[in-house]
């Protein structure tokens, strides 16, 4: 059950949910609002072909990475996480997109594309959070911190908040 590939990007949440969903579809296609709205509260949930996610601030950058496997992991991404959560969502096109609300489609390291190669169909999604809480009081130090040095210390905050998903085809 390897993983057969990784995608990382830096971005700044535009509207505190990002948005993981099926290969060429607009976002109006996707979700009446529903999911979104549930995430604000649970932190992740799913439709039919979008999974969302809820940041916890939307000021400081955050760290997201997306790990494709060919089945489920049973062992987290690298490094210290706070919880998870698991969801399913269908992806016939056999690809992902992130969107970012009014930020665009999400640019992924390494191939600089927005889209992202998985086994179409059902995908089982875990998506690992940490350093929420953190980067929320962070945000609020800096944000009344002097003008001269408000934008070098928002700008240091980038990748506290770290979002990793783990995307297997879903066998259950």
């Amino acid at each position: 059950m390897p993983m057969t590939a990784a995608y990382d990007a830096t971005i700044r949440v535009h509207y505190n949910v990002l948005s993981v969903q099926n290969g060429g579809m607009l976002p109006g296609d996707i979700d009446d609002g529903t999911a979104r709205r549930a995430a604000m509260t649970h932190i992740v949930a799913a439709n039919a072909q979008q999974l969302c996610i809820a940041v916890k601030q939307n000021v400081a950058s955050i760290a997201l990475r997306i790990e494709v496997w060919d089945s489920t992991p049973t062992t987290p991404p690298p490094g210290s996480w706070d919880g998870w959560h698991d969801a399913t969502f269908d992806c016939p096109s056999g690809a992902v997109e992130v969107d970012n609300t009014t930020g665009g489609r999400v640019l992924f390291t390494p191939g600089d594309d927005t889209r992202i190669p998985v086994p179409p169909g059902l995908i089982h999604a875990t998506v690992y959070l940490a350093g929420r809480i953190e980067a929320a009081e962070a945000v609020m130090e800096a944000v009344t911190a002097p003008a001269d040095v408000r934008m070098s210390r928002l700008q240091a905050l980038a990748g506290l908040e770290r979002n990793a998903i783990q995307l297997a085809p879903d066998r259950g």
